[in-house]
């Protein structure tokens, strides 16, 4: 199920082997000077982001969070928030004293469905607690919890380069001129993290095998299926095509179209461009499909659609260099067939926060000390590491047989999600 976001910028690294960067930066200005608290500072105000800085604050780290977006910027279209992702929304709720609705958010699903690709039942499932959620209200949610936790938010600045000094601290070029260090940093900027591409230029991104479509529309195009809580997905095997649809709340629902790569031709299956050119090729790919639809299609503004070439990162060896740990797709984006980005990032940052509040221990409160801040961050990365990368590693290969089950045309195993 896709979990749609702007995409940004493609990641462009230098060959070569892994290695500790040794290149310089000019910033247009001096370093900003050190802040008169330690802080932990936060590149990427995204779900990763915004959870990351309320967590840490929450174990006694105060945060600085920069965000390349406006705060009035557009941030995605819907998800579908599993039952784990909204556990872990509800234990950062718990740390933070700060209500996120977790209980509130979306809509909650019944089932989950397969159907033909003129819409007969191939198999269904309990949908397992999980909700179909924009991104705006959860972001919206997170955001009012950080102010209210203190964090330092500068919106509409992003970090553009960043390079380790001798002693492992960070030095950031912002997109404002300015520079800082700083000996604690959290990247999560997303799948085409500018902190990883710095930091770690061996990474890689595997070959992108499907093309994908997000959209929304009215959910009164559903006509009498309107106020069904269900995640539908539609399939043709022998074309290695889907359409799937899932409901926001009352008035809309998320859309989305997959097909495989191989035997596209040179101009692609849909055009990169937004508008009625990519209706009418989506129109064409599914004629004659369940009336679902065409009429989704037709209903959907396309003013602002998603098309991107899905691909997740090849593993990293470590998310972890001198004071930078990664989270969420800056360490580990998969494949949007894991349903697992959003929830993975919430995880991700409650299991960072915990490790970090192990780690300082009683250097809590007013009287922590900026040395005893970056001590205990290099512990709590490590410790925060050893937790999840199993798991990180576990869902990509779930993600990645999932994608080989589509493309080979196999729906042996049912509703093609993946369980947390």
């Amino acid at each position: 199920m896709p979990q749609p976001a702007p995409p940004p910028p493609a990641l462009r690294p230098p060959p070569g082997p892994a290695r500790e960067p040794a290149r310089e930066f000019a910033p247009e200005r001096a370093p900003e000077p050190a802040p008169e608290r330690p802080e932990v500072v936060v590149v990427g105000g995204g779900v990763a982001g915004l959870s990351a800085a309320l967590a840490l604050t929450a174990a006694g780290a105060p945060c600085a969070l920069y965000e390349r977006r406006a705060p009035d910027a557009f941030s995605g279209m819907g998800f579908l928030f599993t039952a784990n992702g909204l556990d872990a929304l509800r234990a950062l709720e718990r740390r933070a004293g700060w209500p996120l609705g977790a209980d509130d958010l979306g809509a909650p699903l019944s089932r989950m469905r397969l159907l033909s690709a003129r819409g007969e039942l191939l198999a269904e499932r309990d949908a397992g607690g999980a909700r179909g959620v924009r991104r705006a209200r959860l972001t919206r949610a997170l955001e009012e919890g950080c102010a209210g936790a203190g964090v330092r938010l500068h919106a509409d600045v992003a970090v553009v380069d960043a390079a380790l000094d001798p002693r492992g601290a960070l030095r950031l070029a912002l997109s404002d001129g300015a520079a800082r260090v700083a000996p604690c940093v959290v990247g999560a900027d997303g799948a085409r993290s500018t902190l990883r591409a710095a930091l770690f230029p061996e990474a890689r991104f595997a070959p992108s095998r499907l093309l994908e479509v997000v959209g929304l529309a009215p959910a009164e195009a559903l006509g009498a299926a309107r106020g069904a809580r269900d995640l539908v997905k539609a399939q043709d095997p022998a074309r290695r095509v889907a359409f799937g649809y899932m409901p926001l709340d009352e008035r809309e629902v998320v859309w989305y179209a997959q097909m495989s790569q191989e035997g596209a031709p040179p101009e692609g299956w849909v055009p990169e461009e937004d508008g009625e050119g990519r209706r009418a090729a989506l129109l064409r790919r599914f004629e004659g499909w369940a009336p679902f639809t065409r009429d989704l299609l037709e209903a959907c503004p396309f003013e602002r659609t998603y098309r991107w070439d899905t691909r997740d990162l090849e593993p990293l060896p470590t998310a972890r260099r001198g004071g930078l740990a990664l989270v969420g797709d800056a360490a580990h984006a998969s494949l949007t067939l894991s349903s697992q980005g959003v929830s993975g990032a919430i995880e991700d940052a409650v299991a960072l926060g915990e490790a970090l509040g192990e780690a300082l221990g009683e250097a809590l409160g007013a009287g922590l000390e900026a040395s005893a801040l970056a001590a205990a961050w290099r512990d709590a990365a490590a410790r925060f590491e050893a937790r999840r990368a199993p798991v990180w590693r576990r869902r990509q290969g779930e993600a990645r047989a999932l994608l080989d089950d589509f493309l080979w045309g196999d729906t042996r195993r049912g509703v093609p999600v993946a369980q947390p």
